[in-house]
């Protein structure tokens, strides 16, 4: 009995110390030899871009002492663009490595601004549009986002209601106060000419005009028609326009009916010499006109290329020559394309007024198939003062008269570059243009089809607008210039 209770206490005073020995041992392992924390990291870390960065989710130590340890993450990840990136996080402390794959979300969580201008913003009665003032919306992250911007006008309230979300889903919403007023009236563009003549007797069919609102965007057109094609006269065809804050504007095309002056086609008819045309050119101002005759030709593209490099509009005076391709870049780079001659046969186009205006409606007929639209500027081959025509007696100062009933308007110039006389110089053209260049308005005459002459047109471009010259292309309402008749 003695031997078994000895045994018995034996049995458990060696399971005490081995549960002694292995609790302390679990102790000492668990609590006080150093390693990785790692119980509050799952590897999934979530960062604000615009943000500083700082990780500290994992310690090295034991229960006496942790060192939280910053990892470095490996993998393709940038910490400035929004994103979900898998990298890997390295933890690393005194030659003890821990890694943990995850992912790195790169976030943006912040709203973006919306402004006001500091003007008061106005706007239009009826739909809300701005058209004073300005309202933008910022991100921080993204950027500009006015385009995104949706803007509802409350009338009862008299509010902008503006609100604008990010691609993260963050969205801010405002109102701003605005004062409702549209006190600009519509804008009227006639179709076709503003000024047109027709003969007696024909039919006359307006082309219209269309009206456009900064508020209400197209609206009606009413037309005032008084013509009275039986009628000779100048008559005014009125459009007015109307907006819904009752603002009214109006415009007007001039209508001239006339009979035309019936003549001989004989070429040995006189004309009246009454009132024959004074010389009247120039003007006030430090502006040049290049005008350009006989074209188009192979040089036309080349000087079209100088003019578009230095932005100058020029007058065309165009023939029967050449590509209908280059009058109608002529056209569509916004110079004028005026009217010169058909056939330039001056024995044909000046034996008698209906064999003038027969080339002349030829031409127009070329220009109006072209450009989709008839020019009202004239140029008399040879000049309104030239002597060739004095087989039909005082024509020229008849043609002048009868171009001014017919609607028409032409010009004559006050500087010629010698180019269809004697010089062939591109050097001379240069200075036979820059020489007589003063402190007026100047209708240069060149000839696109030399090709020594388009050549010298940069060098006076650059003069003009090195001396404070302005270039500008003839209009039909441009400053006179016009020859002395001679016959």
């Amino acid at each position: 009995m003695f031997m078994f209770k000895s045994k018995g206490r034996i049995i458990l005073f060696v399971f005490l110390m081995l549960s002694i020995f292995v609790g302390v041992g679990f102790f000492i392992y668990n609590f006080c030899i150093p390693r990785f924390k790692i119980t509050n990291f799952n590897g999934i870390v979530s960062k604000v871009y615009s943000e500083d960065f700082d990780l500290r989710k994992v310690c090295y130590g034991n229960i006496f002492g942790c060192k939280n340890i910053e990892p470095t993450i490996v993998g393709e990840y940038d910490l400035n663009n929004v994103g979900t990136y898998e990298v890997e996080y390295v933890f690393e402390y005194d030659g003890h490595t821990y890694t943990k794959s995850g992912v790195l979300n790169v976030v943006d969580n912040e709203a973006p601004e919306i402004t006001k201008s500091e003007e008061d913003i106005q706007v239009c009665p009826n739909n809300g549009k701005i058209l004073v003032g300005t309202l933008t919306a910022k991100d921080k992250y993204e950027g500009d986002l006015t385009e995104k911007l949706n803007i509802n006008y409350n009338k009862e309230t008299n509010k902008l209601l503006a609100s604008v979300s990010d691609d993260s889903g963050n969205k801010k919403e405002e109102s701003f106060d605005v004062i409702a007023s549209d006190t600009e009236p519509p804008v009227i563009t006639i179709n076709g000419d503003a000024s047109i003549s027709i003969k007696n007797g024909s039919e006359y069919s307006d082309q219209g005009a269309k009206a456009v609102d900064n508020c209400d965007g197209e609206v009606e057109v009413t037309i005032n028609n008084p013509v009275n094609t039986k009628k000779n006269g100048t008559y005014e065809v009125v459009y007015i326009a109307k907006d819904s804050s009752d603002n009214v504007s109006e415009v007007k095309r001039t209508v001239k009916v006339y009979t035309p002056t019936t003549t001989s086609s004989s070429s040995s008819s006189s004309y009246s010499c009454e009132g024959k045309i004074k010389y009247s050119c120039g003007g006030s101002g430090k502006v040049i006109y290049l005008t350009f005759d006989d074209g188009p030709s192979g040089y036309t593209s080349q000087l079209l290329d100088v003019l578009k490099q230095y932005n100058v509009k020029a007058t065309f005076f165009v023939t029967g020559n050449g590509s209908d391709a280059a009058i109608k870049r002529e056209y569509d780079e916004g110079h004028t394309v005026a009217l010169h001659s058909y056939t330039h046969n001056y024995g044909q186009i000046y034996a008698s007024m209906d064999a003038y205006f027969a080339d002349l409606e030829r031409i127009n007929d070329r220009v109006e198939r072209i450009t989709g639209k008839r020019s009202t500027i004239v140029r008399f081959p040879g000049g309104s003062s030239n002597t060739v025509s004095r087989k039909s007696k005082c024509i020229m100062t008849s043609l002048a008269h009868e171009l001014a009933n017919r609607g028409y308007v032409y010009y004559d110039w006050n500087i010629s570059s010698g180019d269809a006389g004697g010089t062939t110089s591109t050097d001379q053209v240069y200075l036979n243009v820059v020489n007589r260049l003063g402190n007026g308005r100047y209708v240069v005459l060149q000839h696109d089809s030399k090709g020594y002459s388009v050549r010298a047109v940069e060098r006076i471009i650059q003069y003009g607008q090195s001396h404070g010259y302005t270039f500008a292309r003839l209009e039909h309402d441009s400053t006179t210039c016009h020859h002395a008749t001679a016959n």
